[in-house]
């Protein structure tokens, strides 16, 4: 049996991150399932503590069903569809690190004088490609947006042969807004001229892996999207 349709769902527009152009409008209304707006209801409660996220969610979702208990039946038994899609992907992810040592934690992301969105993620993406095929670079990445500006960013675990690396290290320091404080970081000359801003910081020690693979299930789990691998990474 299909899941039912809902009609006049409110738009979620401005609490949702979206990529569209200043000339888009947002509809006035959408058709969508009960589970698709559980989903962006799920994303969109990921800095809440657990009880306050199912309550916020119920009270969002309750016009939609005959009854309360209905509605915290459904939302309880798509949170816990949730909990398992993430265990999953966490033991996925550490199959595949326990199988490669990676030497990097890599972020980029990209200037407007460059390129726009849409370009930084195919170019990135095919650039990748190129230096995994051609050098053997080795990644798990994932996607994810910046909190207050909202910008693109791709992080990910990179294994980067010795002698393959383009483009020089160059050491930056600026102030980290985030933090309010002074910050050094490590640059590639060649990711920087290209695409933007970015930052490959050295794992030096396997016991500096359960941090670099917990910022990526924090990253999946906020944008809901998938990790990316390379081609040739063991299973």
């Amino acid at each position: 049996m299909k899941p039912p349709r809902l009609k006049q769902i409110p738009s979620l527009w401005n609490k949702i991150p979206q990529t569209y152009t200043k000339k888009a409008r947002p509809p006035a209304a959408r058709q969508m399932t009960r589970k698709e707006l559980f989903d962006e209801l799920y994303m969109q409660t990921f800095d809440m503590k657990k009880r306050e996220r199912k309550s916020y969610i119920v009270k969002q979702m309750l016009p939609y069903f005959k009854d309360g208990s209905s509605c915290r039946a459904f939302v309880e038994q798509n949170l816990e569809r949730k909990h398992r899609n993430m265990i999953c992907r966490r033991t996925r992810l550490w199959r595949k690190i326990n199988h490669q040592r990676f030497n990097y934690f890599v972020t980029f992301t990209y200037s407007d004088d460059k390129m726009t969105e849409e370009e930084f993620a195919k170019k990135l993406l095919n650039t990748l490609y190129h230096f995994s095929s051609r050098k053997g670079w080795l990644y798990i990445g994932a996607w994810e947006r910046g909190g207050e500006t909202n910008r693109l960013h791709f992080h990910g675990l990179f294994y980067i042969p010795e002698g393959t690396m383009s483009g020089e290290m160059e050491i930056l320091h600026d102030f980290d807004t985030r933090k309010r404080q002074m910050q050094t970081v490590q640059q590639n000359t060649f990711f920087a001229k290209r695409f933007g801003r970015n930052e490959f910081r050295p794992i030096n020690h396997v016991s500096e892996m359960p941090q670099a693979v917990q910022y990526l299930v924090k990253y999946i789990e906020k944008s809901g999207g998938k990790l990316i691998y390379s081609r040739g990474l063991s299973s």
